[in-house]
């Protein structure tokens, strides 16, 4: 399973980082809509069952619960777990249950052992190679023969060009750079948001211990024969970068910053596109 301190962490600190990662509505629609779209028609099935593993707060499967799917969210955090039943609650999701287990160790089972779908969503790269390992193998126990998987993880891949590397490292370096500055500027100015300064005090950083970016090659043998890959797209990664930060803001700054959120996205689909994401 996960570490002690990734368990403690995520148990202590789930209500600030639900807070932070589900952002606002407005920029959720703005840097979400798309793989939201993507991955609700690729495990949609008419009455068919799906698991949503390291499920979280529970909200990215809200949808295809309330399109007739039977959702089962399972997690290693009580306090996530707690969230997630809450926020379901609040939601009048219908047909949707949580259920805690080691997602590395124990059975994927919730209200059933197979399911016609199966969701990760920004799970695998809080775990060891060896513990990816062994949750393929859980995936291939758990998802129904001519099922579906849909993976979302955030991926380095080996570089195909030595001048596209060294162009995009430095825009790469550039908004890294920007980041830090735009973090060190916002605490010194005391506009974060109290809920995350209180957060930040008790030794929050939005990064959990063990959290890392997943080596795409390593990732591609750990599912070996397994599965069939359909495709491998980019979404996000400086525009989730730029929301989360904008949500380190009070209510009362975020407004203006969210704003451009869609630009943001719109500009990194081109640079992808030109081959920044290989």
């Amino acid at each position: 399973m996960a570490s002690q301190a990734e368990l403690l962490w995520w148990d202590k600190f789930a209500d600030v980082m639900a807070k932070q990662w589900n952002l606002t509505p407005v920029m959720n629609r703005a840097i979400r809509a798309e793989y939201e779209r993507d991955y609700e028609q690729y495990l949609f099935k008419p009455g068919g069952t799906l698991l949503d593993v390291g499920c979280g707060t529970g909200v990215r499967t809200h949808a295809l619960a309330r399109r007739g799917m039977q959702v089962d969210g399972i997690d290693f955090s009580a306090s996530q777990l707690d969230l997630a039943r809450e926020t379901a609650r609040l939601g009048e999701v219908p047909d949707i249950q949580f259920f805690q287990r080691d997602i590395v160790n124990e059975e994927w089972s919730g209200r059933h052992r197979q399911y016609d779908s199966v969701f990760i969503c920004a799970l695998l790269h809080h775990l060891t190679y060896e513990e990816i390992d062994r949750i393929f193998d859980r995936v291939g126990e758990c998802v129904a023969p001519g099922g579906r998987v849909y993976l979302y993880e955030p991926l380095v891949t080996t570089g195909r060009s030595r001048m596209r590397g060294l162009a995009f490292g430095a825009v790469d370096f550039a908004w890294r750079a920007a980041l830090t500055l735009y973090h060190r500027l916002v605490k010194a100015l005391g506009a974060v948001d109290p809920d995350i300064r209180a957060a930040m005090q008790q030794g929050y950083t939005g990064t959990s211990p063990d959290e890392h970016p997943i080596e795409y090659d390593r990732l591609q043998r750990a599912w070996g024969q397994r599965f069939d890959l359909v495709s491998m797209r980019p979404f996000h990664q400086y525009s989730l970068a730029y929301t989360m930060s904008v949500m380190l803001l009070s209510e009362r700054a975020r407004g203006f910053f969210e704003r451009p959120a869609g630009f943001v996205y719109r500009l990194e689909q081109r640079l992808f596109r030109l081959g920044m994401w290989e």
